[in-house]
């Protein structure tokens, strides 16, 4: 008697395990072929999108005249709108098309203008900001605007021992100045600039000296405790002859 209850109460179970499998199978069933009819693999892929290896954006603009880039911007989720637009840059900078969707794995290439209106030149620091229905990405823009009456060329290079910079440390720059006007000797005034592209100044320093074709000088600098870890660049002007020069 003891054996039959056994026996009965291990095809109970048996039958209780069985039936339980046969529901996780369906269940398991259920949820992909749910996921392929509705695409819910998009649905987490939602607002997923590359710019591809383009990090920053640096040109530079003849005073008074234009010139354009462009962004390829990739789409690796579902379908979803898109807007584009510049920030700090209101009076140079303009986009071909702010609004636009894109399908998905699809892809769109704007086209970026830049104009120098007020033949002001300088330096000109600001954002690209894209953005998807639920995510987004801001790109640093650089924009030079040339003056053509410069009396110097001026180039920086990083020093190798100061390729990485950390917060608290220091920068190293090896700047070069090239005379583009004549063989006269020339009284300059240096400016050396830390900025963030919201054009917050870090730090500033001046300096005095005399050019006659070329002068190239090792700068090391202490960074100010208030740099923290971001996006900043690093500005050398010179000024001459009631011209400016960067």
């Amino acid at each position: 008697m003891k054996n039959k209850k056994n026996e009965l109460n291990f095809k109970n179970l048996f039958t209780k395990w069985y039936f339980l499998l046969i529901i996780i199978f369906l269940v398991i069933v259920l949820f992909f072929v749910f996921i392929s009819e509705f695409h819910i693999q998009d649905y987490f892929l939602k607002g997923t999108f590359d710019i591809g290896s383009k990090t920053f954006i640096k040109l530079n603009v003849p005073g008074g005249e234009s010139t354009s880039d462009t962004i390829l911007i990739n789409n690796n989720g579902r379908g979803d709108e898109f807007a584009i637009s510049f920030l700090g840059l209101d009076n140079i900078a303009s986009v071909n098309e702010n609004n636009f969707y894109i399908e998905s794995g699809g892809s769109k290439q704007i086209t970026l203008n830049f104009k120098d209106f007020s033949s002001a030149s300088g330096i000109n620091l600001g954002w690209l900001i894209i953005k998807s229905s639920s995510s987004e990405k801001e790109i640093p823009v650089i924009i030079g605007i040339e003056n053509k009456e410069a009396v110097f060329a001026i180039t920086q290079t990083p020093i190798p021992n100061y390729l990485n910079v950390f917060p608290n440390g220091k920068i190293g720059i090896d700047i070069k100045f090239s005379n583009l006007k004549d063989l006269d000797i020339h009284n300059v005034k240096a400016t050396y600039l830390i900025k963030d592209f919201d054009n917050n100044i870090y730090f500033s320093e001046t300096e005095d000296f005399s050019i006659k074709d070329s002068l190239s000088a090792a700068k090391i600098f202490d960074l100010p405790k208030s740099v923290e870890k971001g996006n900043y660049i690093f500005i050398t002007t010179a000024e001459s002859d009631s011209s400016e020069s960067f």
